[in-house]
């Protein structure tokens, strides 16, 4: 599994199996499926960051 959504209260928490990679122009490039894991509170900041693979959502039915 590269990544998870939790709910936490009220608030939501994205974990993320990566690491971020900088890039030569001084950018960031998001690296997924790394043995790292990357924490986001802000869940439009998962989608918007420039990620180094393609992202497959997967939305389990509760």
């Amino acid at each position: 599994m590269a990544e998870v959504h939790l709910r936490i209260g009220t608030r939501p928490l994205a974990l993320v199996a990566g690491e971020l990679e900088e890039t030569h122009e001084g950018g960031l490039i998001f690296q997924r499926t790394d043995e790292s894991v990357l924490a986001f509170t802000d869940l439009v900041a998962v989608e918007r960051v420039p990620w180094s693979t393609t992202r497959q959502v997967r939305r389990a039915d509760c």
